[in-house]
């Protein structure tokens, strides 16, 4: 069965944000550090997961790691569907 070509561009535009949250979290990590902390303080107070995202960020080693191993994950999971959705959508009857 051939997937809709909106899909297939859905999908590559997804894998797309998220390699480019992947470039961001390996090699502009200061930045994308600092825009991550000042997102988090402008938060209303009320938002209920708040203090848990002001906890994550403030190790920014630890931080980093899980952003790095999480979003190389999603990213190669993301390729592979993909990958998949091109090739049936290519060969697909």
């Amino acid at each position: 069965m051939k997937p809709p070509l909106l899909l297939v561009i859905a999908a590559s535009s997804v894998t797309m944000l998220s390699l480019y949250n992947l470039y961001r979290f390996w090699f502009d990590i200061d930045n994308h550090h600092k825009r991550n902390q000042n997102r988090i303080k402008n938060l209303h107070p009320k938002y209920p997961f708040r203090s848990y995202a002001e906890n994550l960020i403030k190790n920014k080693k630890a931080w980093a790691f899980q952003g790095r191993a999480l979003g190389t994950f999603n990213t190669l999971i993301l390729l592979a569907v993909d990958c998949l959705l091109i090739y049936a959508f290519i060969f697909g009857q």
